[in-house]
């Protein structure tokens, strides 16, 4: 199957807390022991790093400052 031609997968903006993403997160969360080849990275500008970390088992968490930009509004 194809499923285990993948090394890595990606789920970006996993702080947008729906039924489908949740329904994903649990499969990913169950796949990792039979894949321990496999690499999940979850991405998000505003996630609960402590919550999703231990979710996944104590996972490792790489954080990468972002900048912030003054916007001005003008009518």
């Amino acid at each position: 199957s194809c499923m285990f031609c993948l090394q890595v997968l990606i789920v970006d903006e996993v702080h947008e807390r729906h039924l489908h993403c949740d329904f994903l997160l649990g499969v990913l969360r169950s796949l990792l022991p039979l894949r321990p080849d496999l690499r999940l990275v979850l991405m998000s500008a505003t996630i609960n790093i402590k919550l999703f970390s231990s979710y996944f088992n104590s996972a490792p968490v790489l954080q990468v400052p972002g900048r912030l930009f003054p916007i001005q509004v003008t009518r």
